[in-house]
């Protein structure tokens, strides 16, 4: 038979195990989160920049992201002036593509 102290000391050991490794997970999905949501705010700014406008003037602003090996692209599509305006801003925070003023 397990004598009871040996089974408790095993289960702290497996348990202060868990906690390490929970711990360490979320500190590194918070940090992607965070580099996530920066670049976003920087990929915006690079393509408001771009048409010409203040963050005040656009709306219905919608990004996306996509990671390659080479980094993360973003997909900034937002409506200024009553025009669509949509880029795509690579990882070295250069303009890739770039639809200015469609009519919707």
């Amino acid at each position: 038979m397990y004598e009871f102290g040996k089974i408790n000391k095993n289960l702290r050991i497996v348990i202060t195990a868990f906690a390490i490794v929970l711990v360490i997970t979320l500190v590194v999905l918070t940090y992607f989160c965070f580099r996530v949501y920066k670049g976003k705010v920087e990929a915006l700014n690079i393509a408001i920049a771009a048409c010409g406008a203040k963050v005040s003037d656009v709306h219905d602003v919608e990004i996306d992201y996509d990671t390659s090996i080479r980094g993360v692209v973003y997909d900034v599509e937002f409506y200024y002036n009553k025009q669509k305006y949509e880029y795509k801003i690579g990882p070295d925070k250069s303009i890739i593509y770039s639809t200015n003023g469609i009519d919707d």
